[in-house]
């Protein structure tokens, strides 16, 4: 990997994707790079429910919510290390919305956290994150 021009760090605000922020952050000082934070909405779990029934857009409208606050969040501790950064959020299914976002904006490098999980979870998170890499060409970094 060269000289790192674009830095993507994809958060839910869990204690694992902070520190993907802090490593992202300490990157993006270190290379001089331009920082984005993504937050996807995924609301594939509602996908069986008819839009007006049981609040779904509202659903959608609070995890938007959710996901502006933990992106402020970023936004200020970047801040604080005189780290420039942006932020985005995007609304779908999670590896077709990290497809495209690393994509549109030529990102060099995808930063996530890495959840302790189960073996089964760990094994199917993995593959995720390897075939991501496949399909983006972006190398993804798993912060511990």
């Amino acid at each position: 990997m060269g000289k790192l021009r674009h830095i993507v760090v994809s958060t839910i605000g869990s204690k694992s994707c902070k520190r993907a922020e802090r490593k992202g952050i300490e990157l993006a000082k270190e290379n001089m790079a331009k920082l984005t934070f993504l937050y996807i909405v995924d609301t594939g779990f509602l996908s069986g429910i008819p839009r007006r029934v049981h609040g779904v857009d509202g659903a959608e409208k609070d995890l938007r919510r959710i996901g502006r606050i933990i992106l402020e969040r970023a936004m200020k501790n970047a801040k604080k290390k005189n780290v420039k950064a942006e932020i985005a959020i995007r609304t779908g299914n999670m590896m077709e919305e990290l497809k495209n976002f690393l994509n549109e904006g030529r990102a060099d490098l995808l930063l996530i956290g890495k959840e302790k999980r189960g073996l089964l979870d760990t094994h199917l998170m993995r593959t995720s994150a390897t075939k991501l890499e496949e399909i983006t060409g972006v190398p993804v970094q798993e912060v511990e």
